[in-house]
């Protein structure tokens, strides 16, 4: 290592250092001697905020919520079935009055 200081990352940064070692699940856990110096420096912030977790004592991984990684950047497909059935459902709940109102007759 070099005598020039370590700059701490951003929280994209280790993501990308911790996705570069392969420390993604508890699996695959680094030991605290493999993780990159940076990360290695806010260690215990990056585990209070839950950015990082402790697989095996001693053992350190990436931990991303797979609905955030899943459903932040996906745009839902267009369901046909469910307007369908969206438009069937208001078009009961408007002809049952009518068909009530129909059967009672004129008083």
């Amino acid at each position: 290592m070099s005598g020039f200081p370590v700059v701490p990352l951003g929280d994209a940064a280790v993501v990308t250092a911790m996705q570069g070692i392969g420390a993604t699940s508890a699996r695959r856990a680094c030991r605290t001697s493999d993780l990159p110096l940076e990360v290695r420096g806010r260690l215990t912030e990056l585990v209070d905020r839950g950015i990082i977790r402790e697989g095996a004592p001693g053992s350190y991984y990436l931990y991303v919520p797979t609905s955030d990684v899943s459903h932040a950047s996906q745009k839902q497909p267009f369901r046909w079935r469910r307007l369908i059935l969206t438009l069937i459902l208001w078009l009961i709940l408007l002809l049952v009055p009518v068909l009530f109102i129909q059967l009672r007759g004129p008083r």
